[in-house]
């Protein structure tokens, strides 16, 4: 499995320790505290991670005590703690890109999905086909 970044996640802040992180978890089964719920999006390709962490990288306390990865969710009650790690998977070649985090209130799909559709459209579509320059 190749793990790849798109220019767009290159931005984020300390980018190359949010990579490690998911190649830990992608390549070595190292599930890090933070990493909640790893899903497919409506999109095709698209997943994401839910992350117990804020716009700032700081890392919660939240799900300390909750074992099942799949519980790992967000507190409907507080959505200004909703982040996802968005990435794109390709099944046939089994490789990942890296394409961003969104928060706070990633669950909301009014303020999210043409953003995502976006991001479909600029990054996964041309990566699944091999069009995509900036991928690294």
């Amino acid at each position: 499995m190749l793990i790849q970044t798109c220019s767009l996640f290159r931005q984020i802040p300390e980018w190359e320790a949010h990579k490690n992180t998911f190649e830990d978890y992608k390549l070595r089964s190292i599930q890090p505290d933070f990493y909640g719920r790893d899903a497919e999006l409506s999109f095709p390709h698209v997943h994401h991670i839910h992350l117990a962490q804020d716009e700032h990288q700081h890392v919660s306390s939240r799900w300390s005590n909750i074992k099942q990865v799949y519980y790992r969710t967000h507190d409907k009650s507080k959505p200004e703690e909703d982040y996802w790690l968005i990435y794109a998977y390709d099944d046939f070649s089994n490789n990942c890109l890296l394409l961003t985090i969104i928060g706070d209130h990633a669950h909301n799909s009014q303020k999210w999905r043409s953003y995502l559709t976006s991001l479909y459209t600029s990054f996964v579509e041309p990566w699944i086909t091999g069009k995509l320059s900036c991928a690294i």
